[in-house]
């Protein structure tokens, strides 16, 4: 009965620490995302004109990354990009990646997210927090971000529109 126990009590010590190794893969990986994401935010904006240039559907090649454009929210700093790894366009929105759920709600009301096309337009929204949905929208711009089964939605609202011409 002793060796029972000393064998079911060096299983639970194992588990403890491959979850506690798995816990901390976890986190790298997500802060290596939100890094190799700051570093195509960087080389795209030297990229970007500063006046705007006619186009349609215009991207950057980056790293073998297809950029669009940059969005700036606060000290947030994104691509978007063409993979579902980066925030990316579907219908109307701009989906994130789930592994920057936390950047995402850690967004306000009112706060305003800046958008810079690779063509030099510019667009600016207001935020409207909306929390947990269960699906996204195709009639109103959002920004959802993947939550287990949910979505984290926050509504953009056009605020102006510049060309910078």
């Amino acid at each position: 009965m002793k060796k029972v126990s000393q064998l079911l009590m060096t299983l639970g010590c194992f588990c403890i620490l491959v979850s506690c190794a798995l816990f901390g893969y976890s986190f790298y990986r997500q802060n290596k995302e939100i890094k190799d994401i700051q570093t195509l935010y960087t080389q795209t904006k030297q990229l970007i004109p500063d006046s705007y240039i006619s186009s349609e559907d215009a991207y950057l090649d980056i790293d073998g990354h297809d950029i669009y454009a940059i969005l700036q929210v606060n000290d947030i700093k994104w691509v978007i990009g063409h993979e579902e790894s980066l925030p990316h366009y579907k219908n109307k929105n701009i989906i994130i990646p789930e592994s920057l759920l936390k950047q995402v709600q850690s967004l306000k009301n009112r706060d305003k997210l800046t958008i810079h096309t690779v063509s030099g337009e510019t667009i600016k929204y207001q935020l409207e927090v909306i929390g947990k949905v269960d699906q996204l929208s195709k009639s109103i711009p959002a920004l959802y971000c993947k939550n287990g089964s949910s979505y984290y939605c926050i509504n953009l609202i056009k605020v102006q529109y510049l060309d910078n011409t």
